[in-house]
């Protein structure tokens, strides 16, 4: 059985799906969250978060 850490689960939740356009449009200060646009939201991530998504 394949286990996928908890922070995964979230992303996908999210619409980080294989193949989507993703496009960083902000970070903060000390780069931590980050804003990323993706279907035409706004999502505001962790680092930590988006460490898995993979590019």
């Amino acid at each position: 059985m394949l286990t996928i850490p908890p922070s995964s689960h979230r992303i996908l939740e999210m619409g980080f799906t294989p193949g989507q356009e993703i496009e960083l449009l902000n970070k903060s200060i000390f780069n931590d969250p980050i804003a990323l646009s993706i279907r035409g939201t706004i999502i505001a991530i962790r680092k930590k978060e988006a460490r898995c998504i993979k590019i």
